[in-house]
């Protein structure tokens, strides 16, 4: 409309990208699944050192016994009824790298660790085994936040920077992260021929989500 001119590109605000987390959050809530990558991914590290079972291998063991074991999953459905003596009971649906499965959960499981079971959410199941023919159920005995998981195995950091710009960026993203994984800064000297490592005081909870925010920080390598 009018006179044609051409188009200016407006000046943009520098801002950090979303971390992974963040933008696999925003997919699920815009569009109900996963397209970027799936949660579980950037906890690989935290889920062989917790021995956790995919459950695709889970349901393709052809034993068919009945057992304890360790899953994970990001919740995608959650169904809640009451049962006949009117106590609560769910069926969850969960998703991992390997596929989709469902796990019932009872009362009081439910009312202890009901909170981390909202779609969304990634989790870390301590479920039992039982198969009815061909088909594999599921109950949770247990549940626990996935970065809460992550946060107790005491993996460390190793944050590489250049200058000092990305220190106050950095301080402020692990203030409040106590946790039993040591940190250390990375940094160049004598014109970048020798590098020298310090230690942080304390101890982190070093979680993917910790890691996503350190690296967007700009001027960490």
């Amino acid at each position: 409309f009018g006179e044609a001119t051409a188009p200016r590109d407006p000046a943009r605000p520098q801002v950090d990208q979303w971390t992974m987390p963040d933008r696999l959050a925003r997919e699920f809530s815009a569009i109900g699944f996963y397209m970027s990558a799936h949660p579980l991914d950037e906890f690989a590290q935290t889920l062989a050192r917790l021995r956790v079972v995919p459950y695709a291998e889970l349901a393709n063991d052809k034993r068919h016994d009945e057992r304890a074991v360790t899953l994970a999953g990001s919740v995608i459905t959650r169904k809640e009824r009451r049962t006949r003596d009117d106590k609560r009971m769910a069926h969850i649906g969960f998703s991992d790298s390997s596929g989709m499965y469902e796990a019932v959960v009872f009362s009081e499981v439910l009312i202890q660790a009901g909170q981390h079971l909202d779609p969304g959410k990634s989790v870390i199941l301590n479920v039992s085994t039982r198969w009815d023919g061909d088909d594999l159920k599921l109950q949770i005995l247990s549940v626990q936040g996935l970065n809460e998981a992550a946060a107790q195995t005491g993996a460390g950091l190793r944050i590489f920077i250049d200058d000092p710009k990305p220190l106050a960026s950095i301080s402020e993203r692990l203030k409040n992260q106590k946790g039993k994984g040591l940190v250390s800064l990375i940094f160049p000297v004598e014109k970048g021929e020798r590098e020298v490592e310090l230690e942080l005081p304390g101890r982190y909870a070093v979680t993917p989500a910790l890691k996503g925010a350190i690296k967007i920080v700009h001027g960490v390598r």
